[in-house]
């Protein structure tokens, strides 16, 4: 594939803030800049070419949180992990 705008460069990413919980099987989050934690309940979820900052200390100490029974087959591509609030936990 010959490279174009559309396979280069930076992708501009949707603002989202608060918590984001999945619960909704085969969901895509996708050139999103989430400022809270994602937490995926939900089987065949793709997360990708997106922002994940986390939430607050009072939050718990994950950014991305993938513990849930039915989260299962879940894809995270090319996503950073930026704790936008440090802490003890978070670092």
């Amino acid at each position: 594939m010959a490279p174009s705008a559309s396979n280069t460069g930076c992708k501009i990413l949707t603002a989202s803030y608060g918590n984001l919980t999945i619960t909704q099987a085969d969901t895509v989050v996708e050139n999103k800049d989430i400022h809270g934690v994602l937490t995926i309940k939900a089987p065949n979820v793709i997360v990708r070419n997106s922002v994940v900052r986390g939430g607050k200390e009072s939050t718990g100490n994950a950014c991305i949180n993938v513990t849930h029974v039915d989260a299962k087959n879940c894809l995270i591509e090319d996503v950073t992990v930026i704790p936008e609030f440090s802490n003890d936990r978070q670092n």
